[in-house]
């Protein structure tokens, strides 16, 4: 079994982007569905309502979302290979939900760009060939 792989985004690093944390906050059952559709199809633009979004929704008017998240969680570190266990999913789905959110989302935006070759790379990057400067008149 190969070994696990690093989370690209902290835990706590809930803040950024504005929008991302604003809409967990908010409307957390649609980043949840938005999140696992571009799991299940990453090319796709997602819906802003979809069967994950109303299962969740369902789940937060009976006050136990993190059931559904925590079972997502665990599915989302097993498609990518992610450091964590089904322990450690449920207590933070179920202690603080909104950065669970912010976070998932960000690794399957950032998988899925990588994907498709358009992630941003690290770090300066050396232009392919030396610079010439031509000397001034």
């Amino acid at each position: 079994m190969a070994a696990q792989q690093s989370w690209t985004s902290g835990f706590w690093d809930c803040f950024s982007p504005g929008s991302t944390c604003a809409l967990a906050y908010c409307c957390p059952c649609i980043i949840f569905g938005r999140t696992q559709e571009l799991r299940k199809n990453p090319s796709a633009f997602p819906p802003t309502v979809n069967t994950d979004c109303l299962i969740f929704c369902g789940l937060m008017y009976l006050g136990v979302p993190c059931i559904y998240q925590a079972l997502k969680r665990e599915e989302l570190r097993n498609q990518y290979n992610l450091e964590g266990t089904t322990a450690k999913d449920w207590l933070l789905s179920c202690c603080c939900g909104c950065c669970v959110l912010v976070q998932e989302n960000k690794e399957v935006v950032h998988r899925n760009a990588i994907a498709a070759g358009t992630a941003p790379t690290a770090g300066y990057q050396a232009p392919p060939e030396k610079m010439n400067y031509q000397p001034q008149p």
